[in-house]
């Protein structure tokens, strides 16, 4: 999606001014809370754990998942599934390999990915759109002092068949 989708998007909103502030509080009391909790994290997993569930508690998506480069490749080992109040661990090891689905992307890029439309996505590995029933999603690279990825987070789903990103 371009910044001219976007702005197009924006337009359209037609949220009160009530409504956009509540949901600027809403926003800003996540951010707070993950800055928190990022600065007493010290196990890598659990800390992209925790980006991983502030990111769908901000997107108001369904599931999402996180990893680190191993090699030249990405891999995740489980999902995480919002419901009302708790997260979910979804147990299916992936392994991003050279050239496949939207981690790879994202290090051979190193920006994030967005899509809107993964039923027509060529980038997202078939197997997981397929098994998650994913509709959109983003992955987010993670880069170290020398901009090189490290690892990846991301949202494969949307929630209420509405547009999240």
């Amino acid at each position: 999606m371009d910044w001219g989708e976007r702005e197009s998007l924006n337009s359209e909103n037609t949220d009160s001014p009530e409504a956009v502030a509540n949901g600027v509080e809403r926003s800003l009391k996540s951010l707070l809370r993950l800055s928190d909790r990022l600065n007493s994290i010290f196990d890598p997993n659990s800390l992209l754990d925790a980006l991983v569930g502030q990111m769908l508690e901000l997107t108001n998506a369904e599931s999402g998942c996180a990893g680190l480069r191993t090699a030249n490749r990405m891999a995740c080992d489980h999902f995480l599934q919002a419901s009302p109040g708790v997260l979910t661990v979804v147990n299916l090891y992936q392994d991003y390999a050279s050239g496949t689905g939207w981690p790879h992307w994202a290090l051979a890029n190193g920006n994030p990915y967005l899509t809107n439309d993964a039923l027509n996505d060529s980038v997202i590995l078939p197997e997981v759109r397929e098994r998650l029933s994913v509709t959109s999603g983003m992955c987010i690279p993670i880069v170290d002092g020398r901009k090189e990825v490290i690892a990846f987070f991301g949202g494969p789903q949307q929630r209420f068949g509405r547009r999240v990103y």
